[in-house]
């Protein structure tokens, strides 16, 4: 999503940053071969892309695994992404507490619900924007419960309350979130897919003792993110190798840097469910 956004022109890379767009990459190490996946501010949709060492982490799929590179290159951003916004206070932060995750058919959502599984959350809700959506994130993904949003404008009335919400659209979703959250519950924003203006009374964070944070992943300082990528190397790459966590869900896989526009018209259709890959031979193919 972010790649469509930059490449609308809605959300620029930052000064001195590259203007080539993707912002993680799966490949050979130029120095020593190694086989890495990395996050990066920009620059993947190439054959050859600059990454610092301390944010890339090891292939984590067996070398005999002839997608071991397209499920690698589809899990830096998501993992970081969610590893910085749901666990703050490390692994544990979920354990036997309740989520509702919005778009959870969407990269983002089905990591969260990967990682929220298993590190203990007791009940995992997301939102999606059709029927064949919702049985995807219970089905596949793995999530308790689903809502259509599209077809129910009710939903929110009927779900569970929450002790974390996790929500990319903004918007006159803000007020739905404060309802759905238990008594000192927390809402993390890290997006705005309806709208970055909301009015809402703020009476209810007060007496639910409720707190309203976000954060943007790619602004972040480089020591902030190899401080993710350290922690994520500890704590969910075991998970991810052992197949106890199993991510990534790849909805498609298109070849060649041309392809893009095929894959960001299908990001903007919202028919994806996962991730979207676009493979690049190597530049001696």
């Amino acid at each position: 999503r972010p790649d469509v956004l930059q490449h609308a022109g809605i959300y620029p890379a930052r000064p001195g940053i590259t203007d080539v767009l993707g912002l993680e990459v799966a490949g050979e190490a130029v120095d020593d071969g190694e086989a890495l996946c990395a996050l990066v501010p920009g620059g993947a949709y190439a054959e050859w892309c600059v990454a610092r060492r301390d944010h890339c982490l090891p292939v984590p799929f067996a070398a005999a695994d002839p997608q071991r590179m397209i499920k690698a290159a589809a899990l830096p951003e998501t993992v970081f992404t969610v590893w910085n916004n749901l666990f703050w206070d490390g692994p544990d932060t979920l354990r036997g507490k309740s989520l509702f995750v919005h778009g959870g058919a969407s990269g983002i959502g089905t990591a969260a619900i990967a990682l929220a599984r298993a590190f203990g959350a007791a009940r995992i809700q997301v939102s999606a924007g059709s029927d064949r959506k919702c049985r995807f994130c219970t089905e596949t993904a793995g999530a308790d419960a689903a809502f259509n949003y599209k077809d129910d404008p009710d939903w929110w009335s009927r779900a569970d309350r929450a002790d974390v919400v996790l929500d990319m659209v903004g918007g006159d979703y803000l007020e739905k979130n404060l309802a759905l959250l238990n008594d000192k519950g927390r809402l993390v924003i890290i997006g705005f897919l309806g709208s970055p203006k909301s009015h809402v009374n703020m009476t209810r964070v007060l007496l639910k003792g409720l707190t309203i944070t976000g954060s943007v992943l790619r602004s972040a300082p480089d020591d902030h993110k190899a401080k993710l990528c350290a922690e994520i190397a500890e704590h969910v790459w075991p998970r991810v190798r052992d197949g106890s966590i199993k991510l990534p869900i790849v909805d498609q896989v298109l070849d060649g840097l041309e392809a893009f526009e095929e894959a960001h018209e299908r990001m903007k259709s919202s028919a994806h469910c996962g991730k979207i890959v676009l493979r690049i031979p190597p530049a001696d193919a």
